[in-house]
């Protein structure tokens, strides 16, 4: 699989000219600061070549539509791509990306609490035969994966063609960046109903049952877009305002329901690096220091 370096537009104007474009399920891993201060790597996906999902708690194969009844097994032979013997150090060149709920654990364990409805599916993970990454560093685009898969082209056309002023005229002609709507979230159960669970939590550690709640609930509210806008640009919205180094943006449609997740999270979750999975939540895992000198600087990393 070649590795072909190009130079082009930014990573939030090629996803721009994927969304406006009408491209079916666009994927974007996006590198905010990280402790250095600098971005690192931003990755663009879309048009997967399969895709993995969930509706109605059933796991579903898509395009065939066909039940899965093994994830695991689907995953395996879904992310087999020919050996790469390029030197490029791109980080991905091609294979499954996309997102596991939380809520998956339902499905993979023995949960003890009754799962939340969603109209967002358990998860949804593509194939993706090729690959555009961005390395901030160095200002440059690699294309990665199958350079004669149809989705090779299509990101080189993305790349090249949304540094165009008139190309990105045309693309973004229905969406002003200067009207966006939104009104605030609201807690999804009520007042007494949190205080109850919340209840429940400090009986538990009292008891012994257990040591610590990382206690979450869902908010919700409502955000307009202009019309003939994708939810890229709440995404573009958020990173106004966040710049983490986790961000992350995806716009697919599973069976005719259409959904984006937009995320700019400043939190790792998981790693591999040689086989090894390394973690670094934020919650509850960083001690105090013992002057503001040193909690400052336990804040700086």
């Amino acid at each position: 699989m070649p590795c072909k370096s190009l130079d082009g537009a930014l990573p939030m104007d090629v996803v721009r000219y994927l969304n406006q474009t009408k491209r079916d399920n666009v994927v974007f891993f996006d590198s905010g600061k990280m402790a250095t201060g600098k971005p690192l790597w931003s990755i663009v996906l879309c048009e997967p070549s399969a895709v993995l999902t969930e509706q109605d708690s059933v796991f579903v194969a898509l395009p065939s539509k066909l039940p899965v009844a093994d994830i695991h097994a689907w995953m395996a032979e879904h992310n087999q791509l020919p050996s790469n013997e390029s030197t490029c150090q791109a980080p991905f060149h091609g294979g499954l990306a996309g997102f596991l709920g939380f809520e998956l654990a339902w499905f993979l364990g023995d949960v003890n609490a009754a799962r939340k409805p969603s109209e967002v599916p358990l998860l949804w993970v593509g194939q993706f035969d090729a690959a555009a990454c961005y390395d901030h560093a160095a200002g440059v685009w690699y294309l990665t994966g199958d350079e004669n898969s149809a989705v090779h082209g299509v990101l080189r056309e993305a790349i090249e063609r949304a540094v165009d002023p008139i190309t990105l005229s045309v693309a973004d002609s229905s969406v002003s960046r200067n009207h966006r709507h939104s009104r605030g979230a609201s807690l999804c159960v009520s007042a007494s109903e949190y205080e109850r669970q919340v209840a429940v939590c400090v009986d538990a550690i009292k008891s012994g049952e257990i040591k610590q709640v990382n206690f979450t609930e869902r908010f919700v509210g409502q955000w307009t877009g202009n019309e003939g806008a994708s939810g890229f640009e709440l995404f573009e919205a958020l990173r106004t305002h966040e710049n983490g180094a986790y961000g992350g943006f995806l716009n697919a449609n599973v069976l005719g329901n259409a959904f984006t997740i937009a995320s700019v999270s400043p939190e790792q979750f998981l790693s591999v690096e040689e086989h090894h999975i390394i973690t670094r939540p934020i919650k509850g895992t960083r001690r105090r220091g013992t002057t503001p000198a040193e909690d400052e600087a336990m804040r700086s990393e």
